[in-house]
């Protein structure tokens, strides 16, 4: 299918490429003005207006030849396609049949809560638009299961893993693993140190920095404080920095009671805890 396509896509580039160079060549031809008639006049200078008669005709004549030469033929635009390289050279290896899903394989740490969900239908729906199988695993905040679950994404020799949040120092020898051999990692709001792996993720340190600042500006730094974040979680890590500096900025803010813990449901039991 993909191959099919591309080659259409590429035929269909060369004819139009080749329709409108004639159709500038066709307007080009046009805007040459016809010689007005010619009036009696003496041989001495009818002799000079049929040469000045022929200079338009000539005009158009070249500027023919020009279109003729720049303008590939039909024939000229279908070898050009058909000497290009095929689609199955310029598309990934994994995209190579179009009968075989790519497989991607999405490790997650915890899969509760509402953003959550919507980062799965997010996932999923991409995935389907894509062409590609998604093979989605939840640990429930089990380290130990995360690790289960790359390595068992190795032996099933997927194409790519998504790393969905975890800890950096359990998580980073599974994912050099899968690095070594062949399979492409991405991290989710998880820091991976290597440059093979990119991290996709919001702006944690500004989120933190925004939230900290508005609490401090509507309460003129002076505020007693129910915090609630989770340790250990990357993002929630980074936004915890903006937070402890304005706690040292403004110390008429006080940190009565902090609420979070990292469990096998850790939205809910936040949420039972707050």
């Amino acid at each position: 299918m993909f191959i099919n396509q591309s080659k259409n896509s590429r035929n269909s580039a060369a004819y139009l490429i080749l329709l409108v160079v004639l159709i500038l060549g066709l307007v080009a031809c046009q805007s040459v003005e016809e010689p007005p008639p010619a009036e009696p006049q003496s041989t001495e200078t009818s002799s000079d207006a049929a040469a000045e008669a022929t200079e338009p005709a000539a005009a158009e004549e070249e500027v023919t030849e020009a279109i003729e030469e720049v303008a590939p033929t039909e024939e000229a635009a279908t070898e050009a396609v058909e000497e290009a390289p095929t689609a199955s050279g310029d598309i990934p290896a994994a995209f190579a049949d179009p009968n075989q899903k790519p497989r991607v394989a999405l490790v997650r740490e915890i899969g509760e809560g509402g953003f959550m969900e919507r980062y799965l239908a997010g996932a999923q729906s991409m995935a389907d638009e894509l062409g590609l199988e998604l093979i989605e695993t939840n640990a429930r905040g089990d380290q130990a299961k995360m690790v289960t679950m790359i390595e068992n994404a190795i032996q099933q020799n997927v194409d790519a893993i998504i790393v969905d949040h975890g800890r950096t120092d359990t998580l980073q020898p599974a994912i050099e693993e899968a690095l070594d051999k062949g399979i492409k990692v991405v991290a989710f709001d998880l820091v991976i140190d290597n440059p093979n792996v990119p991290e996709i993720e919001q702006d944690d340190m500004l989120i933190g920095f925004m939230l900290s600042k508005k609490m401090a500006t509507d309460f003129g730094g002076d505020a007693n404080v129910t915090y609630i974040n989770v340790g250990g979680f990357a993002p929630l890590t980074k936004r915890d920095r903006a937070w402890q500096n304005f706690k040292w900025r403004y110390e008429g803010l006080n940190e009565v009671a902090h609420s979070g813990a990292g469990t096998d449901n850790t939205g809910a039991d936040t949420l039972t805890g707050m």
